[in-house]
């Protein structure tokens, strides 16, 4: 009789676990695509409240709906949206955001200056409509590099008397000879013959009649500590300054 109720017993506790995962599952029964309700399934819900609940540090709260049951990730309590879109029409400068409307949407490409949404403008015309950063031409002295010109020809030209950067540099040989075109970190035209190592940072070929030039843009520049001074050396040795062969020239450079 003992072993009966014990076999019975056990029996019972075997069908009991092995209905655990059906009901379960049962509870659980809808598709993760989209297609028709479960006969039984768990749905996520929100709350609506005429005023929002606020809620403190540390403190959990229900997310909220609208009145149609849409999440409200902007808005009131009364309506609200679960998209962020962009305004419309805005093919004008300075569209001032909105709670709906933090980016815009439409055809135009917009860039955020800090206030309002501005267009981001086509290379070189006043026109939107194609996303491209341009360099728009500026009359100002501040946007540009007042250069160091030679007034007459000859073998050298202080371009900074100072430490600075070297943006660019040519040089056009007035005679038949050939030489270098050297660019040494001095703030004074230094005396012909050997030059130091770490005076020269710069050297590059200048043909007979011909022309040479340096230039860093768009960056970076060359960095020259002392300052920035053009020799046109009748040399061939990039450490040798000397006007003894007679080349001279015209120069040009731009510093800051």
């Amino acid at each position: 009789m003992i072993l009966r109720r014990a076999l019975r017993s056990l029996a019972l506790l075997v069908v009991l676990l092995l209905a655990l995962p059906q009901i379960a599952l049962a509870d659980y029964e809808g598709a993760v695509t989209p297609g028709s309700a479960a006969t039984r399934s768990a749905l996520i819900g929100c709350v609506n409240n005429t005023v929002l609940a606020t809620a403190s540090n540390g403190q959990q709260v229900a997310v909220q709906c609208d009145t149609s049951g849409r999440l409200i990730t902007t808005g009131s309590s009364s309506g609200g949206s679960n998209s962020i879109t962009g305004p419309t029409g805005n093919n004008i400068d300075a569209v001032a955001p909105t709670a709906t409307g933090q980016v815009p949407g439409d055809a135009y490409n917009y860039g955020f200056n800090g206030t309002n949404w501005d267009r981001i403008r086509t290379l070189g015309t006043t026109s939107p409509g194609i996303l491209g950063i341009g360099i728009s031409p500026d009359p100002s002295s501040v946007a540009g590099i007042t250069p160091v010109v030679s007034s007459t020809t000859g073998t050298s030209l202080i371009l900074k008397g100072s430490p600075g950067n070297l943006y660019s540099v040519y040089a056009v040989n007035s005679t038949a000879t050939s030489g270098l075109l050297i660019i040494a970190n001095s703030a004074t035209v230094p005396g012909t013959g050997v030059l130091t190592a770490g005076s020269v940072l710069d050297c590059v070929v200048l043909a007979a009649s011909g022309s040479a030039s340096i230039n860093y843009n768009p960056g970076p520049m060359a960095v020259y500590g002392t300052g920035i001074t053009a020799l046109l050396s009748s040399a061939s040795n990039c450490f040798t300054f000397t006007t003894s062969g007679g080349l001279t020239g015209f120069i040009k450079g731009a510093t800051q």
